[in-house]
Formats: structure tokens, C-alpha cells, sequence
């Protein structure tokens, strides 16, 4: 855990005061295990990927930043399927998925960033009812997988958070 950590240091536009508090997890567990924490404490939070087009306030933020850094940022292909963490760059991805003979993610090759920050700041790239209905069971299988359904609330941050976990939510309830 750091403290009084300079948020300019972590984002791409070099700007923003200091956070309270900013811990990088080594793995989802221990990810896991943090937000709990927090969440018991009532202490805000944010998550920060590559810090990627990310902008602070001077001011500086007075909770506690959770940075996706090289703990999460494995990348693995099994079979047509590439796996990674939400640190991962999208840039390694798209080697990655070159290297392993798959196809479809050469767009993302130049795109700065990690995939945990692409996916939410880039959902509003899913237009169509079949095309989020699908990113919805991604999300369902993904919490499922890894963590089972007993939760009360699947949480969205404002505008594009909120379709997500109702697309997500819908999943849970079509699925299991």
C-alpha cells in the first residue's frame, strides 16, 4: 500500500494531484480480497488500468486508487480463446493473439491502454440489442466462473456501467 501517491505519475496525461492511498494487487485474489475490504470500510475507490486518456483533479483524490499493474496483466491463449488480466495492454494482446494465430484483435494493436479500461470506456461500442445481450454473458460466465452467484448487487458506474450490469444481470438470470 502507498500513500500520498502522485496520480501524474500514473496517467497518460501527466496531470492531478496526489491519491490518499493506491494499492496494486499481484492477483485477482488478492484484488478480490481488497475490494471486500474497502467495501466493508465504506472506503471509495476507483480502479485505474494503464491510466490510459485518464485525467485527475489537482486536488488529488481523497479515497483509495486500486492500480491494474503487473499482477494483472497475464495474458494466456487457450485454444481460439485468449485469456488475460484487466491490466493487460491492449498492444500485448494483439501480439499475443498475432502470435497464436488468431484473428479479429489487429485493430486494438495501436490502441493505448489496458483491455479492463477498453472494455468499460469502449462499451458503447456495442450498438445492437444481440451484440450487448452477448457482452452481458460474457460478464455472467466471468462472475459465475470465478466467483460464483452468491452476491446481492452487480454495481455499474453511471451511463455506460449501468447497461452493462443490466445486460450482465439479465445473463446471471437467463444462464443459471
Amino acid at each position: 500500500r502507498l500513500t500520498n501517491v502522485q496520480m501524474r505519475e500514473d496517467t497518460s496525461m501527466k496531470t492531478g494531484g496526489a491519491a490518499a492511498e493506491m494499492i496494486i494487487p499481484e492477483d485477482a485474489g488478492e484484488l478480490q480480497s481488497i475490494v471486500r475490504e474497502l467495501w466493508e470500510k465504506q472506503t471509495p475507490y476507483v480502479i485505474l488500468g494503464n491510466g490510459s486518456n485518464t485525467l485527475v483533479t489537482d486536488a488529488g483524490y481523497s479515497g483509495t486508487v486500486i492500480k491494474m499493474d503487473q499482477g494483472m496483466s497475464g495474458i494466456r491463449t487457450e485454444n481460439d480463446r485468449i485469456i488475460c488480466g484487466a491490466g493487460a495492454l491492449m498492444k500485448d494482446i494483439a501480439r499475443a493473439a498475432l502470435e497464436s494465430g488468431l484473428a479479429g484483435f489487429e485493430f486494438a494493436s495501436g490502441i493505448p491502454g489496458s483491455i479492463g479500461g477498453a472494455v468499460f470506456m469502449n462499451a458503447g461500442a456495442y450498438v445492437t440489442g444481440s451484440q450487448l445481450r452477448r457482452l452481458g454473458q460474457y460478464y455472467a460466465k466471468a462472475i459465475h466462473d470465478h466467483y460464483g452467484l452468491d452476491f446481492d448487487v452487480l454495481f455499474g458506474p453511471a451511463y455506460k456501467g449501468i447497461p452493462l450490469s443490466v445486460a450482465t444481470a439479465m445473463a446471471i438470470s437467463e444462464l443459471y
